[in-house]
């Protein structure tokens, strides 16, 4: 790996790593995320772009002097830690040490040098939740992709969207959107992906029939997936389990040290 660099991505890596984080799921699964969808490296481009105004969403790519990029990992800053959000390596190099190296090399980047890492793992995906307990993550909380069958609604309920004429610009452009519903309870976001689901990650709009009526009248035929704790019930009856989710915890200082060791052996071991 001597001729590969480590370093924040640059708007021409767009493409590269929306179809390298798209192909690291399958497709039941990468159809939900935004990297699924036409405009994605567009978008991808855009933020990169704008990185000194998006302080909380980083991108670090691996590539070699070509500036073909072999992996890449979108990391988010929060108060206390950081989440790690996607990670994905090229098949051809998984295993060599690429993505240790990667993510080791982006928290010492980032300049964070102790607090939380928190990143959520596919209960498919046994390789990384293995990697995980192997570097001292403990299992937290468990979430579950549940595609619900929209509810008959009967009586009489109030529900809007505030900016529908801004989200179907984005929706057009980049192929997907959030809508900003309101109800006399509150305010809801409710995501569109591509042509085929809504995503509701608002544990309260699961079980607002008035949501459900207001997104059946704006497009009938997507069907709606929400993403709520394991083992809660919403009142919208449950199609099928998509998927599950772990979320995985440690801390900076514990991994940081755990990574280099692994990295060594690795070096070793090649």
């Amino acid at each position: 790996m001597e001729n590969v660099a480590i370093g924040f991505a640059e708007p021409q890596d767009a493409a590269s790593i929306v179809e390298l984080f798209a192909s690291s799921f399958r497709p039941e699964i990468a159809q939900l995320l935004i990297y699924s969808c036409k405009g994605a490296s567009e978008y991808l481009r855009m933020l990169i772009c704008s990185r000194s105004n998006q302080p909380g969403t980083v991108f670090f790519v691996a590539k070699e002097s070509n500036g073909h990029v072999l992996a890449a990992t979108e990391i988010r800053r929060k108060a206390g830690g950081i989440v790690l959000k996607y990670i994905a390596v090229e098949p051809d190099h998984c295993g060599s040490g690429l993505g240790i190296k990667l993510f080791s090399s982006a928290i010492k980047s980032l300049e964070i040098h102790s607090g939380q890492i928190i990143l959520d793992v596919f209960h498919e995906s046994i390789q990384s939740l293995n990697w995980c307990r192997r570097h001292g993550f403990v299992n937290g909380s468990s979430t579950v992709y549940l595609e619900l069958i929209p509810p008959t609604v009967s009586g009489c309920y109030s529900a809007s969207i505030s900016n529908l004429t801004k989200a179907d610009i984005c929706q057009t452009r980049f192929g997907f959107s959030q809508l900003a519903v309101a109800t006399n309870s509150g305010s809801h976001t409710i995501r569109r992906i591509g042509t085929t689901w809504f995503l509701i990650t608002d544990q309260e709009a699961v079980d607002k029939p008035e949501i459900f009526s207001l997104l059946k009248q704006l497009d009938p035929r997507r069907r709606i997936v929400a993403v709520v704790p394991a083992f809660s019930v919403p009142n919208a009856p449950v199609r099928r389990v998509v998927a599950k989710t772990y979320r995985m915890e440690t801390t900076i200082d514990k991994l940081v040290p755990a990574l280099s060791y692994e990295y060594d052996k690795v070096l070793k071991a090649s």
